[in-house]
């Protein structure tokens, strides 16, 4: 059980009723769709779900959930393929295992296991590994660099996510004392800085990883020894960093261990200078502009921009050059930021345009993880909802209360006006909290919207509370507004049930003539349909494809579905529902953000797929929706 599962169960086993997705994800702050991952993940590992689920969100089923603990070892509880990771891990990390010691120790029996051991000789056979049998005994076979590449990509690879810092090959491979990957990763940097080459972040997470595991293998005897392998000709700056690894570790890195280190930087690290390229700032500003015309995103900022400038620099130079490089992120992360993806796609479409080249898949995630960063850190994307305090005059108790509500609350909360309790000032229609120090207010005013009261002090109690019911009024808030959004852009004529076709272009080019004969769309937004799913398959989950225009405007927006109770093909994805979006003003492309997440987020869920199937109708479709929305 990795640390996050046990956060969900930790909130969950505090929390006696039904949870939304929504209130869990604000606790632990990750993503509702990463909830149900591993809500999901964690019910696998029982033979009856420990955490239940219904359209009110999550609680915890205390009978199985208490005897989950009762097992005797939480080996027991792992799942096939984690089974087969740590049969990976112990092989890669010691060389060999007592295979009836690693059965035993998970409860297994030696069937199982065999089948676990064909799996995993397929994936060392990937790296030119074989595991061999000797008595009770597995022995691990290959070269060194061999062992060296398979660990640093199990460790990059999104699909080893749950092997993370937190996880049984972090703990074994790198969790060595003597060594911390920040103060190597400061290391690494100075030395090219010094020697003025600048690099991004990811990229030099990249590098630090496969040094990580050069010197902990070299601290534990596993060198390279093939003397064909080693070169003469090793660049300066190699030498350099080889030296002060040697300085700072106590290491003895041999010709081919520093050839081995020459080959991690020239792989791994496409060498930059640092330079001011006005015609990219230009171009990537260019490309900003339309973005906030299209997406009602702004991402009009100096450091932003200066920084995201000097990576299109590095991207264009690795695709002139051919260079691919891993992908920075565990997740998949067209599923888990949809919006912020698709708008890596349209900049990666309008770079193609310009360069006339072809960009690779894994450059759309390092755009995507630049642009989740800034969004991150500028919070524009946060849903803030408007209050007024309340006070009793008491020393300096007003500027005291704004100062630490905006530090506390700043990106959910908008503080409209401060008052002393005995204002008359009429309270405006458009303020959703009130937040007040005394419990006579009602005394002074009557009002229907919510009321918080607060300490002058500020206590942890009031903190937590006050945090619980502003994550209330915007749920409630998003919810209405949603549903509006939905009844104005989903008609009748736009519902559709049981109408299949034989792939995404036949599917996409019959709806956008369908939306074009209603008046709602043309053939110029087909065009940038399509264009868009050849950019990259709009389909998630197997469940549900949502195609829409890369940069082309709808005539008038609308929401086209179409619900089948058999799948169809979508790309490499078999689908059940079609949502295909249209949108016409910017204002309605802010409303269509939200929804656009929102429609994903209640999706992701195979529950509610089954609820959608069940539909016969659009009333009946539109109803269920407006609960989902409410309760997701």
């Amino acid at each position: 059980m990795n640390k996050r599962e046990q956060e969900i169960l930790s909130y969950l086993t505090k929390n006696n009723g039904w949870v939304s997705a929504k209130k869990i994800s604000n606790s632990i702050g990750i993503s509702t769709r990463s909830i149900r991952k591993y809500i999901s993940t964690l019910n696998k590992r029982n033979i009856d779900p420990i955490v239940l689920s219904s359209n009110k969100g999550y609680k915890l089923d205390y009978k199985n959930y208490k005897e989950s603990l009762n097992k005797k070892s939480k080996n027991f509880n792992l799942t096939p393929s984690e089974r087969r990771k740590l049969l990976i891990c112990e092989l890669l990390i010691h060389g060999n295992i007592n295979f009836l010691n690693f059965l035993n120790k998970l409860f297994i029996s030696e069937a199982t296991f065999n089948n676990d051991l064909i799996s995993v000789k397929s994936v060392f056979k990937r790296y030119h590994l074989t595991v061999n049998q000797h008595k009770d005994f597995l022995y691990l076979k290959g070269s060194e660099i061999n062992k060296r590449t398979m660990l640093s990509e199990l460790v990059e690879q999104k699909n080893w996510a749950n092997f993370g810092p937190d996880s049984q090959l972090n703990t074994n491979a790198f969790a060595n004392s003597e060594i911390s990957i920040r103060k190597l990763s400061n290391i690494i940097e100075r030395i090219l800085v010094e020697e003025d080459i600048y690099i991004n972040d990811y990229t030099l997470q990249f590098i630090v990883i496969h040094i990580y595991i050069m010197i902990t293998r070299i601290k534990s005897k596993n060198i390279i020894k093939s003397k064909n392998y080693s070169s003469n000709h090793i660049p300066q700056i190699v030498k350099l960093i080889g030296e002060k690894l040697q300085e700072e570790y106590k290491i003895k890195i041999s010709q081919i261990e520093l050839t081995y280190l020459d080959n991690i930087i020239q792989n791994n690290l496409p060498l930059k200078e640092k330079s001011n390229n006005q015609d990219c700032r230009q171009l990537v500003t260019n490309i900003l502009i339309k973005v906030e015309q299209i997406y009602a995103l702004n991402l009009i900022n100096d450091d932003f921009i200066n920084k995201f400038s000097f990576h299109i620099e590095n991207l264009y130079e690795r695709t002139i050059d051919n260079i691919h490089i891993k992908s920075p992120l565990e997740d998949d992360i067209n599923e888990n930021y949809p919006l912020i993806y698709d708008v890596s796609i349209y900049i990666a479409s309008q770079l193609e345009k310009v360069w006339e080249k072809n960009i690779d898949s894994t450059e759309i995630d390092y755009i995507a993880f630049h642009i989740g960063s800034y969004l991150a850190m500028s919070q524009q994307n946060n849903f803030k909802i408007k209050c007024l305090i309340y006070y009793k005059e008491y020393y300096d108790v007003k500027n005291r209360l704004k100062y630490k509500l905006n530090n506390l609350f700043s990106d959910s909360l908008i503080i409209s006006d401060i008052r002393r309790l005995d204002s008359n000032q009429p309270i405006s229609t458009d303020i959703d909290l009130i937040i007040t120090t005394s419990k006579d207010f009602t005394l002074y005013q009557s009002t229907s919207i919510p009321i918080f009261i607060i300490s002058p002090i500020l206590s942890y109690k009031n903190i937590n509370g006050l945090r619980a019911m502003i994550s209330s009024i915007k749920e409630t808030k998003e919810a209405a507004m949603l549903k509006s959004f939905l009844l104005e852009l989903l008609k009748p004529e736009l519902f559709k049930k049981n109408l299949y076709f034989n792939n995404e272009i036949e599917a996409i080019t019959y709806l956008c003539n369908e939306t074009e004969k209603l008046g709602y769309s043309n053939q110029d937004f087909k065009k940038s349909v399509l264009e868009r799913e050849r950019s990259s398959s709009t389909a998630f989950f197997n469940e549900l494809a949502i195609p829409h225009a890369l940069n082309c405007e709808a005539k008038k927006s609308f929401f086209s579905i179409v619900i089948n109770d058999h799948k169809m093909s979508w790309g490499d994805k078999k689908i059940n529902i079609i949502c295909l979006f249209g949108i016409n003003s910017a204002s309605e492309k802010k409303g269509f953000r939200m929804f656009f997440e929102k429609i994903i987020n209640i999706f992701s869920d195979i529950e509610n797929i089954k609820k959608m199937k069940s539909t016969k109708n659009y009333i009946d479709f539109i109803n269920l929706l407006k609960n989902l929305l409410q309760y997701n």
